[in-house]
């Protein structure tokens, strides 16, 4: 396992508006049985609450699981959508995600990039773009 710095871009476009989070976390990268991991922690000071992130990439198929004030487990793949409940502060959304494109390189540097879109009861609620990098 290997200590890194990440930047973590996250972007959601909706009808209305768009949002665009972007940090910098520690983290560890690490390869096992053929997959690659990253796993960092996400530290709100504003709410004192911490989210745990584990992605794993494995035959060009994602997964991101959250685990701490929030809860998910995402499945990212470009060959089929995948139908996934995500565990907020105000209750539990269930959404089907379709995955557009998966772009990552681990290395030396590593970076994963994820454009998806999410839906909710059969209505698309969002485009996204989930981008992570390490950083120097």
């Amino acid at each position: 396992m290997e200590t890194r710095k990440f930047k973590l871009v996250t972007t959601q476009k909706y009808e209305s508006h768009d949002n665009v989070d972007e940090m910098i976390v520690e983290g560890v990268v690490a390869e096992r049985n053929g997959s690659q991991y990253i796993k960092f922690d996400q530290k709100d000071a504003t709410h004192n609450i911490t989210v745990n992130n584990l992605i794993k990439l494995k035959d060009g198929v994602v997964t991101i699981k959250r685990s701490g004030a929030l809860s998910s487990n995402m499945v990212f793949d470009t060959a089929k959508p995948y139908s996934t409940s995500y565990e907020t502060e105000y209750g539990q959304l269930d959404l089907l995600v379709t995955t557009h494109e998966i772009k990552s390189q681990f290395g030396e540097d590593v970076s994963l990039m994820i454009q998806y879109e999410m839906m909710m009861q059969g209505r698309k609620i969002s485009d996204n773009i989930y981008f992570i990098e390490s950083t120097k």
